[in-house]
């Protein structure tokens, strides 16, 4: 079985007598996951029971179309390819989603030019269904990325928004490291979401209610982006008047 890391994704060949030729092409990392993949993949993880090999065995033998019992002779190349897919054992870090779910289009990945309220929005129903596992703050989260969308997610659909959130929070974080610099560890000790939301508009409007409605409509890139900036301002006031 031969592999090809260079490219994104990567090829493996094996043949046997009897067997023919079999070509896998493995993806090495989530954003390389086409919809059938990611859904195959969420469906197997969302699941549980599984060993993080034996997900990673599994994705492989369907990315080679065997049936089980003719992937037998297989069974050595599978395994020794396994690292291939290394990365499933960490989250995303970066954007990745199933593009449509029931043919409603997905919002852009990294959320640009989409309005700043519904990013509030987004933000406010992931802190929900973290806290409180309440299915009912998924399904509300799921409407705000797919819009149009009216039935509850599956678990496997579930899974794949959760993963796109955290990537797209990594990725925040990388982008806007004054703003999202602090990171609660002890879940009793987070601030208040809605507490957050509210200062955050605060500071867009400077206090003035006459500007809300063009905060809320304003891209959220740009949003974040005059945040950050603000965040970073701040700390710098407060260290000079420590210093």
């Amino acid at each position: 079985m031969k592999t090809n890391r260079p490219t994104h994704p990567s090829s493996s060949d094996k043949e046997k007598k009897g067997e023919g030729k079999v070509t896998i092409r493995v993806p090495l990392s989530w954003e390389a996951l086409t919809d059938h993949q990611r859904t195959y993949l969420c469906t197997v993880l969302a699941g549980g029971g599984w060993q993080s090999d034996e997900v990673k065995a599994l994705l492989l033998l369907r990315l080679s179309g065997l049936r089980p019992d003719r992937a037998r002779w297989a069974k050595d190349q599978i395994a020794q390819h396994l690292d291939l897919l290394g990365w499933i054992d960490s989250p995303p870090e970066s954007p990745s989603r199933l593009t449509a779910i029931d043919g409603h289009p997905a919002l852009e990945a990294m959320l640009y030019g989409v309005p700043f309220r519904t990013y509030l929005a987004i933000e406010n129903y992931y802190q929900a269904y973290i806290t409180t596992r309440e299915p009912q703050a998924i399904d509300a989260l799921a409407r705000e990325l797919y819009p149009g969308l009216n039935r509850q997610p599956t678990p496997a659909e579930q899974y794949m928004i959760i993963l796109w959130i955290i990537g797209l929070k990594t990725t925040y974080a990388r982008l806007f490291p004054h703003l999202f610099s602090s990171t609660a560890t002890d879940p009793d000790s987070a601030p208040d979401p809605r507490q957050i939301m509210n200062a955050e508009i605060r500071a867009l409007t400077g206090g003035d209610i006459t500007k809300l409605e063009a905060v809320l409509s304003s891209a959220t890139i740009d949003a974040l982006t005059e945040l950050d900036a603000k965040a970073h301002e701040a700390k710098e006031m407060e260290k000079a008047m420590k210093g």
